[in-house]
């Protein structure tokens, strides 16, 4: 019988075994983790895109809705001596002293006054410091925009080298006036004895909800006007001691231009852009920053990773020429 001699691999075929494996492998988890890094990667690229796209569109949402009131008519066409300029935006009026939300300081002897474009859309300039100088004077109070945090390194500071843009504008539709308020005076004043040209009826059953500063914004199609009233019963308002001398509640809006009138506080916007620092969920003791959008006080988070916030500013003329201009 013929033996046959039985033989495996030798430690040189397994060593080359082992190593042609351990390179094939090597390549596939390469392939692996590249191709993994590459989709996160997209990933990551595609909703950065896709927040930018949201963020651009809800600013230019607020830009467009800048200084809107329920009127529709340009300064430049009416208002009287004194309140008419071609460059001014809406014909919108503040009749009350005081200063309770960042109004401007009513004129001597003026008794109603236009609402500033400065205060209704204002822009600062941010590197180290802002220009103008970003300040409860500048963008309201801190009850309708304050908070809004000063340049630092830590988490809830403003990032440096990020401009602030406040925007101001009405919002909601209004509640519309009792159709059975006597017009037979001055537009819709009442002919209520000692209250006469001091009172606002609303529509019955509105329920009316009337904000802690007591102001609200009565507008029809030609005209809006901001006053100071206080509640007498769930759908009459009147007028308090705050209103500027001269200033009549509804005289002057048009029965027929559908006259609404507005709580200052819940639909009186002001909203606000800038970037805030917060800690990196991926790596302890890095800040990244994100764009924040603050309405009345309340902040939301927008877009993460927006490193750099610029806002340029550009406009047009009474003669339709558009130029550059700085924030201040």
């Amino acid at each position: 019988m013929m033996r046959w001699r039985q033989r495996g691999f030798s430690m040189i075929e397994l060593m080359i075994a082992i190593l042609i494996g351990s390179i094939l492998l090597i390549g596939i988890t390469s392939l692996f983790a590249t191709t993994s890094n590459v989709n996160r990667m997209e990933n990551g690229l595609a909703r950065l895109q896709e927040n930018g796209r949201f963020a651009l569109n809800r600013i230019a949402a607020d830009i467009r809705m800048a200084s809107a009131m329920r009127n529709m008519r340009k300064a430049s066409e009416g208002g009287g001596p004194g309140k008419s300029s071609p460059d001014r935006p809406i014909l919108s009026f503040v009749d009350f002293s005081g200063n309770p939300v960042g109004f401007p300081p009513a004129p001597g002897g003026v008794p109603r006054y236009l609402l500033s474009p400065v205060f209704l859309l204002r822009g600062h300039e941010c590197v180290a410091a802002c220009s103008p100088v970003l300040g409860t004077a500048n963008v309201g109070s801190d009850l309708y925009n304050g908070g809004i945090p000063a340049i630092g390194l830590g988490a809830g500071s403003r990032a440096a080298g990020s401009d602030v843009l406040t925007l101001r504008f009405l919002g909601g539709p209004g509640i519309a006036l009792n159709e059975d308020q006597d017009p037979s005076v001055v537009g819709y004043q009442t002919l209520s004895g000692p209250l006469n040209g001091k009172l606002i009826e609303l529509e019955p059953g509105s329920d009316f909800q009337l904000g802690p500063s007591g102001l609200v914004v009565v507008g029809d199609y030609a005209t809006s006007a901001v006053m100071a009233v206080r509640r007498i019963d769930g759908d009459t308002l009147q007028a308090d001691n705050r209103n500027l001398a001269g200033a009549t509640l509804l005289a002057g809006f048009d029965p027929v231009n559908d006259v609404r009138v507005n709580d200052f506080d819940n639909d009186f916007l002001t909203v606000s852009y800038y970037l805030r620092l917060a800690e990196d969920p991926s790596q302890d003791g890095r800040m990244i920053s994100a764009l924040h959008r603050r309405q009345n006080g309340v902040d939301t988070a927008l877009a993460e990773g927006i490193e750099r916030l610029d806002f340029l500013y550009h406009v047009e003329d009474r003669t339709g020429q558009t130029r550059p201009m700085n924030a201040t």
